[in-house]
């Protein structure tokens, strides 16, 4: 029963950190709309930091429109659509 107890609060601990740690990455939020072809996607990501979470918005938008890696990376080294960051 104890060793139960031990794991059950092990595992509570474990769990504890990774929510402070998610909770702490989410300093800056942005939305971004990328543009391919005629075709336009908007996503939002949060991040510890503006440039972060500029990038994660844009890399998100651009998963969804793009195929390959060569899409992907000139999607997003392109200037997006709109940037909305709070």
């Amino acid at each position: 029963m104890r060793r139960w107890l031990l794991a059950l609060a092990l595992v509570a601990a474990v769990a504890g950190v990774l929510y402070a740690a998610t909770l702490a990455e989410t300093g800056e939020q942005c939305r971004a709309c990328v543009r391919v072809g005629a075709v336009e996607h908007c996503a939002s990501a949060a991040a510890a930091t503006r440039e972060q979470a500029e990038r994660a918005a844009i890399a998100t938008a651009c998963a969804a429109l793009t195929s390959g890696v060569t899409q992907a990376i000139g999607c997003e080294g392109a200037p997006p659509a709109s940037m909305e960051c709070r």
